[in-house]
This record gives C-alpha cells, structure tokens and sequence, in this order.
C-alpha cells in the first residue's frame, strides 16, 4: 500500500505511514470479522432456538434440540409430528432400541401438549448412563444420570434405586419420563429378541397411569450392506455414524397398555400385573427388522386376543436359562482353574521324578 501524493523528499514518510497503518487496518479487519462472527452466532442460535419444539428450561438445551430437530427432519424422518394431548405425568415407552440418537428423533416427533392452544411440548425426561462422560450436558437436556458399575445395596436394595426415586417423582411432578424397557441396543444378527425389564412397568403401576408405546421403523442405515454386521453392530457406529447416513424412521404409537388399570386385573399381584405389561411390549419390541403398518397391525391383534402373554413367557423362561446356563459354565471354568492349582505341586512333584529317571 503506497501513497503517491507525497513528493520523493517525503518518501520516507509514506513508508512509515503505511508501515504503521497496517496493524490499524488488521485490527479494524479483524474486529468486524468477530462482529460479523457474533451476530451470526446470535442469528444461527436464535434460528435454532424457534426451531425447539420443547419447553427446555436452559437457552443452551434449547438450542441444541433445535439443532438436533433440523438435523432430525432432514436426514432422518420426513413424518410429521405426533401431538398427543394428555395429561402431564407419563412414562413413554420406546421400542426397540437400535441406535444413540433416536432419543432426540423421538423427542423431535412425539410431542405432548396439555391443550392445542400449546406452542411448546413439555421437554421429556431421559435415563443416561454415566458411561457418556458428558454430565453436564446430560443434565441440561433433562437426563437422570444411572451408574452403569452400579451393584446391589447390602440389605438387597436394587442397583440405582435412587435414580428409579428419581424418575418417579419426575411423573409426579407432571414430569414425562421416556424409558427403553429393552435397556439395551437390539443387535443384528443376535439369537434371541431382546428382553424386557421391568423399571417401564414398574413406573406405570407405581404410579397408576398407562403407558404410550412408540415403535420406531425405517433405520435404513442399519440395513445397509455397504458396512459389515459387524461394523454396524459397534458401539461407534450406532452411537455416530448411523446419525450421518441418511433414514426413513417412521414413529408409530401403538395402543397405550393400562393392562394393570383394568377393573378385571385389579386382584391380580404386582408381578402378574408387571408381566402383562412386559408381555405387550415384547409383542412390539420383539421384532427388530423394519415393519410394514400391516404388520404392526397383526401385532395388535396378537395383543388384543392375548396370544402374545404366551410368547413372553416362552422368551422369559428362554433369558432365564440361558443366564443360568452363563453362570454355570463360569463356574465350570472357575473350578478348572482351581483343580490346576490344587494339583499343581503333584504334577510338579511327577515331572521331577520322571527327568530324574531320564
């Protein structure tokens, strides 16, 4: 940069000017580049924020389900939002689980307002295992953090009991709760269908309300071929890269269960109630290929004529078993490897003898 209105005796001059105006010129650059930086971030943040479907407390959650929201629509469900007009204070049952993000999918699309006149969802609550290592961001999106290391107290209490107290003072509070009664993820190629747990049911009968059932379909980067089973079974896969490929899912509620609300299972015991509850969600979860409506209707049916309490049974004898079986035979292991030990001095005792024979 040079300034030809100085004479050559003033030249000297021109370079010091110019030598000087360059900082000036770079700070003036560099600070409307951060301006512009900052209202763009403002604006992008702002247009994430309306595009929040849910009644987040935190600005930062809000933006981020918004973000989440958009990514949702355009590369993985192209459905248009469930509204469910209910009360407050339920537990949402999602079935199967396959992948690491079908939470905010399922957040994105099941939406449940207490009037139309709502413009906001109430934001739901997660359980998330601490194994995530992202507390902080956890907790801002409404998650109950559970120990995945957690064990049994010393008088029998169950594992994470504080965060199951925790869930249920959420629905009591008029909180909605999402769960996975198959815990966790549905795998391909695995022998059995995954099994049901029993925190969904429990949370239903504690607190004495039904229990929507959302099945979820169209995982088109699970099925396809261009990856190995084995790569599409991994953790990072799941958790990352099925988020990148481009799905069709399909949300479909199923019949809300109120098996243990009826007048006619009122005699029945917490386990027989609890396992009516498990065994309509094993009619929905138990399938983890992608269905047709159709097919989801044949599954109705199942329900509706209780065929499906006799499958869950057959499924539960079957998980039963094969931990029984699990157990034993690292209790055949274990015993090995002792018998090597408690024979080992003799074995040792026979091989000095016979190469002091030789």
């Amino acid at each position: 940069m040079t300034f030809n209105t100085f004479d050559d005796a003033s030249s000297d001059s021109n370079i010091y000017f110019t030598i000087l105006m360059i900082p000036v010129f770079s700070a003036l650059v560099v600070g409307l580049a951060a301006i512009c930086a900052k209202l763009t971030r403002k604006s992008l943040e702002d247009l994430a924020e309306s595009n929040c479907h849910l009644d987040y407390k935190d600005r930062d959650a809000r933006i981020t389900a918004g973000v989440l929201a958009y990514m949702i629509d355009t590369l993985h469900s192209s459905q248009e939002p469930h509204v469910e007009i209910a009360d407050e204070g339920q537990v949402v049952a999602i079935v199967p689980h396959r992948t690491g993000w079908e939470s905010f999918l399922v957040g994105a699309k099941f939406l449940i307002k207490s009037n139309e006149e709502d413009t906001k969802s109430r934001a739901p609550w997660w359980y998330a295992t601490d194994v995530l290592g992202h507390k902080d961001f956890c907790e801002k999106m409404q998650c109950i953090i559970v120990k995945a290391d957690a064990k049994k107290g010393p008088n029998g209490e169950r594992a994470n009991q504080a965060a199951i107290d925790e869930g249920n003072e959420k629905i009591r509070s008029k909180e909605n709760l999402y769960v996975y009664p198959t815990g966790n993820w549905a795998k391909l190629g695995q022998p059995e269908p995954p099994m049901i747990f029993n925190g969904a049911a429990e949370h239903a009968i504690d607190n004495n309300i039904p229990m929507p059932v959302v099945r979820l379909d169209g995982f088109k980067s699970l099925t396809n071929s261009f990856f190995s089973e084995k790569t599409r079974n991994s953790s990072f896969y799941r958790t990352v890269i099925s988020g990148l490929i481009p799905n069709d899912v399909r949300l479909r509620v199923c019949p809300k269960i109120d098996f243990h609300l009826k007048e006619e299972n009122q005699h029945l015991s917490r386990e027989e109630k609890i396992r009516g509850i498990n065994a309509t969600l094993y009619a929905y979860a138990r399938y983890t290929k992608d269905l047709s409506e159709a097919e989801l209707q044949e599954i109705d049916r199942e329900v509706a004529e209780g065929r499906h309490l006799e499958s869950y049974d057959n499924r539960a004898k079957r998980f039963q078993l094969s931990r029984t079986i699990k157990k034993a035979t690292q209790e055949l292991e274990e015993l090995r490897e002792e018998a090597k030990k408690i024979e080992s001095k003799t074995d040792e005792a026979m091989q000095t003898t016979v190469a002091g024979l030789m």
